[in-house]
């Protein structure tokens, strides 16, 4: 019968994993490449080689961007910066209007407007995104604009301070398409050519900012130079419904919607 070897303190040594006696070094979090060898799969070479050659591919490769759509999108937002800009240059003179108020505040019942439809539209811009995950951004988007539109009709004639605070509050609340103007952006671009898609938003809020006082002011002095109405800052108002119904007809005809879940559900008459 044979014996089987008795483990000396040499086999125990050498069985054993060494230690070094070196600074202590944390391993590496990533995993390298793998070194090639001879008996790899040609397979895996070639995957690693057609995954190069796509990365390479998609890095060059700039997708065209989607030009009437960019160009809707872009008819949208400066609608609705033009629109919510024109109150802007009338504010104060329509809070002097007000009977009982003190004109040592105008200053800050300006504000308190202006706040009003800030702090509401804050608090509802998640709520808008969220539904617009549900049932799609183009109908979204046409709910806030026609809205909007009423809520600009409203504010024209509003007689007292706590009529504008409250009518501003709830234009506010209806009208979230600002981010989902960006949503859309995102949605109908890629890596390639979002750049340059993006680039253009802010030219046309600033092209908003210009149209929009311009277009509040001279309609109020135009108001303002005849006998004295009732309502004399309904113009202004009417002129900026009159807009957002205008984005929202060219939203319902040219818009398409860019959400891909969406895009499965009946279409808007038949929900």
């Amino acid at each position: 019968m044979s014996r089987k070897p008795i483990a000396t303190g040499l086999n125990r040594r050498q069985s054993s994993t060494p230690h070094y006696q070196t600074f202590p070094t944390a391993p590496p979090r990533t995993r390298g490449h793998a070194l090639s060898s001879p008996f790899d799969s040609s397979n895996d070479q070639d995957g690693f080689s057609n995954a190069d050659d796509e990365q390479h591919y998609n890095h060059n490769h700039e997708s065209p961007l989607p030009r009437r759509q960019l160009a809707v999108l872009a008819v949208i937002a400066l609608a609705e910066q033009t629109a919510l800009n024109s109150i802007s240059p009338y504010l104060p003179q329509m809070v002097s209007s007000f009977p009982s108020t003190d004109t040592s505040r105008i200053g800050l019942y300006v504000g308190a407007i202006g706040s009003s439809f800030a702090a509401a539209q804050l608090l509802t811009n998640y709520f808008w995104g969220s539904l617009s995950d549900r049932i799609g951004r183009k109908p979204v988007i046409l709910l806030g604009a026609i809205l909007t539109a009423a809520a600009f009709v409203g504010f024209g004639f509003c007689t007292k301070l706590w009529h504008a605070i409250l009518v501003q509050a709830i234009m506010g609340i209806v009208n979230g398409n600002q981010g989902l103007i960006s949503t859309c952006l995102g949605e109908i671009t890629d890596r390639s050519n979002q750049g340059r898609a993006f680039v253009w938003l802010p030219v046309i809020y600033g092209l908003g900012a210009i149209s929009g006082p311009a277009l509040g002011g001279l309609l109020v002095h135009g108001e303002s130079s005849g006998k004295e109405s009732t309502y004399p800052f309904l113009l202004p108002n009417l002129v900026a419904a009159v807009i957002l119904v205008v984005e929202f007809t060219i939203t319902l005809i040219f818009l398409e919607e860019s959400l891909e879940e969406a895009k499965d559900l009946p279409p808007l008459q038949d929900r």
